[in-house]
């Protein structure tokens, strides 16, 4: 005869009562939404937005200061790009491929791509995140400012010097400033991620004595 084997015991499987279920998937998701962003990763995205003009891209890891000081908003920053970035990137090809690195102390991380037009020109655009207390940001501003220095400088055969971009500045504003306030930015938020805020009279105004002073020390 055979011996009948005694049936193991099934643990009793756990069921959560839908309502606790869902509450389970919705701090899964919030969890996620909200996890932090290493701040390579966000050097690396905002690289990215700055080549496609994704003004919502920018806009999220934009510095909060700066947000509220100009009163930014991701349709202001699609349209500076338009205004501002685009026109003087779209003649320009990637030769490399985009890099990041990161600072010994994770305070700040850099991601650039080489870039070339048909008349030779290098660009090596470039993106810097920095640590806050609450996540990586970027100053969406120096893009804006970068391609002034493109054009106006080194398009026109020049050394890039403090001097050099802060004429660039001046005549990138110049040419610039009339689509810029249209796009509803009417000044410089800071660079530095603090609540100051320059019209662009001021700003003009600064970078004018900042070049008068640089001209003095030679």
């Amino acid at each position: 005869m055979y011996k009948t084997l005694p049936k193991k015991k099934q643990r009793p499987k756990v069921r959560l009562p839908f309502g606790a279920a869902a509450l389970v998937a919705i701090a899964v998701a919030i969890a996620w939404f909200f996890w932090p962003i290493g701040i390579a990763n966000v050097a690396m995205d905002t690289l990215q937005a700055a080549r496609s003009g994704d003004g919502a891209t920018l806009y999220k890891h934009t510095f909060e200061d700066q947000v509220r000081s100009a009163s930014l908003t991701e349709d202001m920053l699609t349209k500076i790009w338009q205004v501002s970035v685009l026109p003087r990137l779209k003649d320009y090809k990637q030769i490399s491929e985009p890099t990041v690195e990161t600072s010994a102390d994770s305070s700040r991380a850099t991601a650039q791509v080489l870039m070339k037009d048909a008349e030779g020109h290098q660009l090596k655009l470039t993106s810097q995140a920095f640590a806050t207390d609450s996540k990586p940001r970027i100053s969406p501003m120096n893009f804006v400012t970068a391609m002034w220095t493109q054009e106006y400088v080194v398009e026109r055969g020049k050394p890039v010097t403090e001097l050099s971009a802060l004429q660039a500045n001046i005549e990138g504003l110049y040419h610039d400033r009339a689509e810029l306030e249209a796009a509803g930015l009417l000044g410089f938020p800071s660079r530095e991620g603090d609540e100051s805020f320059a019209s662009w009279d001021q700003a003009m105004a600064s970078w004018q004595q900042s070049i008068k002073s640089l001209k003095g020390q030679t």
